[in-house]
């Protein structure tokens, strides 16, 4: 099963994700897409533009992904309000560990939010939402998730 937890100060708290595959839910992140971006100084020419000399503080390895299916009246671990509890503490700058749970041997890994993340109506009918993340590893590594044998 695939989430995110965070801790505020009163004991963990968690974000379930549910993801709908072939007609079926499946717990896992939806649109599970990684880059590796580098940090830096760049210098360009003034004429063309072209960079000319990059120099390399370090590598950062980001995710984005989307947690779906979070209605207003869901249960504790997969609710609205636990959503948004989540986006102020990412907001804020808050760590928080994203638990991939794949076939892989991929550990949880602590990360922080790149941008806040975004929370969206996705079925005005049933009242459920999309929360899309964009998070930077707190440690070095590209971020693979291998769901049922497809890699994402």
């Amino acid at each position: 099963m695939a989430y995110l937890v965070w801790n505020e100060g009163a004991g963990d708290l968690l974000l379930l994700s549910l993801f709908q595959d072939s007609g079926r839910i499946a717990r896992r992140f939806a649109n599970w897409t990684t880059t590796r971006t580098d940090v830096g100084d760049r210098a360009s020419q003034m004429s063309t533009g072209r960079v000319a000399a990059v120099f390399t503080y370090r590598a950062e390895f980001r995710v984005s992904f989307e947690m779906r299916y979070i209605s207003a009246n869901g249960p504790s671990g997969n609710g609205l309000e636990r959503a948004q509890q989540f986006m102020r503490w990412a907001e804020n700058g808050g760590l928080f560990t994203v638990a991939v749970e794949d076939e892989a041997p991929t550990s949880d890994r602590a990360a922080f939010c790149a941008v806040p993340p975004t929370l969206t109506l996705a079925d005005p009918r049933l009242m459920l939402y999309t929360l899309s993340v964009q998070a930077v590893s707190n440690s070095g590594g590209a971020w693979v998730a291998n769901y049922d044998g497809a890699r994402e």
